[in-house]
């Protein structure tokens, strides 16, 4: 038996053409023509937008989906940055966070944004310390099903340090963040002992595994923080593709 397909029509893009999309039973756009009766109408419903802009799928560029809707359950009393962290670490030592728990979680949020109209998400996922790799496993497991119909790409937020002393047990973790297939990798290198040496991290791990890197840049409101240059001054010429997140001194 045919699946049964949907035409979209009646909406028009910017330049103004009107076109006739047909769907499959999974979402997937399988044929767009400029006339109704090029598309075939067997087995069909149809869906008329009624004079409204076609417009791409949205995209969600930093999310951290590992700590997604857990307000509730990870009390952050200063409400700022080092309060988040300290409250996530409390509850990690509490064993409040569970991998069936954050897996669940997970999808739900991956749900959400997809039923918002967001078909693109990168995620930072927590990566190092006690925690290793089981928040990254989660994840993977959670977008899983997701994956026909999102683009989805994780950031090793790798815990601190990520040089020197007290920083093997984080880049293990991060080297099997790679191995698991992780897309990017990240830190806080404003929160580091020696931010220049987070970076100058990040980047050799970055050239010679072939990954993107997203750090979290200059979240802080003292305008002197300006670990920005650090980031330019290694991405400029290295031909590896680079973000840098929140700056929020400047």
């Amino acid at each position: 038996m045919t699946q049964p397909r949907t035409l979209i029509s009646g909406g028009f893009l910017e330049d103004g053409s009107t076109p006739h999309i047909l769907v499959d039973s999974d979402g997937r756009i399988i044929e767009v023509s400029e006339r109704e009766g090029d598309v075939s109408s067997e087995n069909v419903n149809c869906i008329d937008l009624d004079g409204r802009l076609i417009v791409p799928s949205l995209v969600e560029p930093h999310a951290h989906l590992d700590k997604s809707l857990t307000a509730d359950v990870v009390p952050n009393p200063k409400g700022d940055l080092i309060g988040a962290i300290h409250g996530w670490r409390d509850a990690e030592a509490a064993g409040v966070i569970g991998h069936e728990e954050m897996v669940a979680r997970i999808r739900r949020s991956l749900e959400m944004l997809l039923a918002s109209g967001v078909t693109a998400v990168r995620s930072h996922i927590n990566v190092g310390g006690s925690v290793s790799t089981r928040y990254l496993v989660a994840a993977i497991e959670a977008a899983a099903t997701f994956r026909q119909r999102m683009d989805i790409e994780f950031v090793a937020l790798t815990y601190m340090p990520m040089s020197g002393e007290g920083s093997d047990l984080n880049l293990t973790a991060l080297n099997h963040a790679i191995e698991l297939g992780v897309e990017v990798i990240g830190g806080c290198p404003q929160l580091e002992p020696d931010s220049d040496s987070c970076v100058s991290k990040v980047f050799e791990l970055a050239e010679r595994h072939q990954r993107k890197v997203d750090l979290h840049v200059d979240e802080t409101l003292d305008p002197s923080a300006l670990t920005i240059n650090d980031v330019v001054r290694y991405s400029r010429g290295s031909g590896i593709l680079t973000t840098a997140s929140h700056c929020v001194s400047l």
